[in-house]
């Protein structure tokens, strides 16, 4: 899957969060803050059968922000495992320098800062931060998806091995 995909992405990783948000705070509120007119107050004159159909399109309506909701969290895991895979890349380059690689963007994507504000976290300048964001997506979009998530699971499996990386360094 290489070509020019990570940055599109990532970004597809920021919508999730954002709307993992919207979901969760619609269902937290019990859906107080949708309604299903979409806020015309057109339906049925009747209190009850208001009430009734209200009800009925909230049930719709709360079935459909869990299941968004959970796949939301599915393309933001994925997202985590990608970044966990630009880690373990750029640290067997830099050693812990190479974090910060992933570092810019889980800041960027899944925690969805400003260039600004993770060059603040970072203490570096904003060039760092969009120079080490450039070269982490380039890497991805050459190397592609799967090949970062491989790197991920591998750079998990020798850590809980725990035999100070023997044999587990070979990218």
């Amino acid at each position: 899957m290489a070509g020019r995909w990570a940055a599109e992405y990532f970004e597809g990783v920021r919508r999730a969060v954002r709307d993992l948000a919207d979901a969760r705070a619609l269902l937290e509120s019990g859906g107080e803050q949708w309604r299903p007119d979409g806020g015309r107050g057109s339906g049925p004159s009747d209190p009850t059968a208001a009430a009734a159909i209200r009800l009925a399109e909230l049930k719709a309506k709360r079935e459909e922000w869990a299941e968004a909701a959970s796949q939301c969290e599915a393309a933001i895991g994925e997202g985590l495992a990608v970044i966990e895979g630009v880690r373990a890349f750029f640290s067997m380059l830099y050693g812990d320098n190479g974090s910060e690689y992933a570092d810019v963007l889980d800041m960027l994507y899944v925690d969805r800062l400003t260039v600004k504000q993770a060059a603040r976290i970072m203490r570096c300048s904003e060039f760092t931060v969009k120079s080490r964001r450039a070269r982490a997506i380039r890497w991805l979009d050459a190397v592609g998806k799967a090949r970062a998530l491989d790197l991920a699971e591998r750079s998990v499996l020798c850590a809980d091995r725990g035999d100070g990386g023997g044999g587990c360094g070979d990218a």
